[in-house]
């Protein structure tokens, strides 16, 4: 059995400790699981846009230095996904280095 988390898992684990943009939410996830995004690279940015579209995080527009970046954040619902996936991960006994492990939502 694979215990490699899935992309939308590690995205909002992420989130779970605090709003970020898809370019630092591709460095976080490359950290700590590389080969899921290197073979998924081009799979980010459509994964935000669908977790956006079930409501599981809302996404914002916010200066920063000399540009504007659109921001993720995790909505009520996103936040107790991660608390499932947290309690199925510690069922499974998946190593907490393979995710963003150890986060309260």
């Amino acid at each position: 059995m694979d215990k490699t988390p899935d992309l939308e898992t590690l995205i909002l684990e992420n989130l779970a400790r605090c709003p970020s943009y898809g370019y630092r939410i591709a460095q976080d996830i490359l950290a700590c699981a590389p080969v899921l995004l290197e073979r998924q690279e081009s799979a980010l940015y459509p994964a935000l846009y669908q977790l956006e579209l079930d409501g599981l995080l809302e996404s914002y527009e916010q200066d920063d230095r000399e540009r504007t970046r659109r921001y993720y954040r995790l909505t009520d619902k996103g936040q107790g996904k991660v608390i499932k996936a947290q309690d199925v991960q510690l069922k499974l006994n998946i190593d907490p280095a393979l995710s963003f492990g150890g986060h309260t939502a």
